[in-house]
């Protein structure tokens, strides 16, 4: 050992295994005022736990620096934390029941996820999302709810807001067809099979089950411009195609009893009390613009296929206590007009009866004297136009 009055210069090499073996060996501590260097590994044997300190270290000021040329990364501390360190700014801290991260995490491992317990990523609890999650591949619920908005929408002119969108208001996105046949989309699919945890045995009382449920509540303000609809279907068509549908529903019934009644569609008008004004109509069906085919267009098309028998085409019923006022109205504007109120078509041979009367009561009987003739209702018939007379009854 070789010393002066500025260094003290230790010529031996012997390695140091434990604490008590190496060139320079004390049984103290060892205080270094400025700087020092070690050539090799730092071991802390301190079974009470051991630490390397600095006691200006900080979030932002390192403990522990791995790399000398750059002393502004590594390891610091702060009350009850760990953080580590990157060019003088935290990136991770880690504390009792949190790790935070002040960047982004990249993970490069690509193991796929089919259960909650796979996959690159996992975690027990839940996660939350601040910001946009962009997803590439398929995203599936597990538990007893699925997916559910709790956001605050603010409307606008441009229907910026939305709680779920493909494509938006204002940009489509496009779907491209292949010239293979039989090719077919569904963006959204839902199939639900009803099931009973006892064969043939339901619920003890009257149930539902509705794929979705839609309902908008208007009960605080008054708003006069504001118009609410549940759904709006609309279909731009500007080339050729075989079909077009704003809505299409279908009921297939097989070896099974109804009890009640099926409709694929059932629309409930209800004004139950209070003061309600404007123009009540329970369906609504508006054929409009210039260029709708004067010869091919139906505003209500009815037909019976495949082999069935219809009862009743159109029925219209007042139920006890109700009113109709009239069962069914023709009405032309000052230019409108209407060809034929009621006409026949095809074979007419297979018309068994124009009129069917249930009894002769009411409007239909068999008492009435005959007066004098008033009037009388134009028929085209055949191509000639003829006449049904209108009588008083004397």
């Amino acid at each position: 050992m070789v010393g002066t009055a500025t260094q003290l210069a230790v010529a031996g090499t012997t390695a140091s295994t434990t604490a008590t073996t190496g060139s320079l060996r004390t049984a103290g501590g060892l205080g270094v005022a400025g700087a020092g260097w070690f050539g090799g590994d730092i071991f802390c044997d301190n079974a009470g736990g051991p630490t390397l300190q600095n006691e200006l270290a900080s979030t932002t000021n390192p403990t522990l620096i791995p790399n000398r040329a750059d002393e502004t990364t590594g390891i610091g501390w702060a009350t009850a934390q760990l953080v580590g360190i990157v060019s003088g700014a935290a990136v991770v801290t880690l504390a009792a029941a949190t790790v935070t991260f002040a960047q982004k995490i990249v993970q490069d491992d690509t193991t796929a996820s089919t259960t909650t317990t796979s996959g690159s990523i996992q975690t027990d609890g839940g996660l939350g999302v601040v910001g946009a999650a962009f997803i590439g591949g398929l995203v599936t619920a597990n538990g007893d709810v699925g997916f559910r908005y709790n956001g605050t929408l603010v409307p606008d002119q441009t229907y910026t807001d939305y709680a779920l969108a493909m494509g938006t208001e204002a940009t489509e996105i496009e779907v491209t067809f292949a010239t293979a046949t039989n090719q077919n989309l569904d963006l959204i699919q839902m199939n639900v099979n009803a099931v009973a945890t006892v064969t043939d045995e339901g619920p003890s009382a009257s149930s539902q089950m509705n794929l979705m449920h839609t309902l908008i509540t208007h009960d605080t303000d008054d708003m006069d411009n504001l118009r609410l609809k549940c759904a709006d279907f609309t279909v731009n068509v500007a080339k050729d195609a075989k079909d077009a549908y704003a809505y299409q529903g279908e009921i297939d019934i097989t070896d099974a009893a109804i009890g009640g009644e099926a409709g694929v569609g059932g629309f409930v008008l209800h004004c139950p009390s209070g003061t309600v004004t404007g123009v009540m109509k329970g369906v609504i069906i508006a054929m409009q613009g210039a260029s709708l085919p004067s010869t091919t267009s139906f505003g209500l098309y009815i037909q019976s296929n495949v082999s069935a028998t219809l009862t009743e085409a159109i029925h219209i019923g007042a139920e006890n206590g109700t009113t109709i006022t009239s069962g069914m109205v023709f009405e032309c504007g000052a230019s409108g007009n209407i060809t034929a109120a009621i006409q026949t078509k095809g074979a007419n041979a297979n018309i068994t009866n124009f009129l069917q009367v249930h009894s002769l009561t009411g409007c239909f009987n068999t008492t009435a004297s005959i007066g004098s003739q008033r009037g009388r209702i134009l028929v085209n018939w055949g191509g000639t136009q003829r006449c049904i007379p209108v009588y008083d009854l004397s």
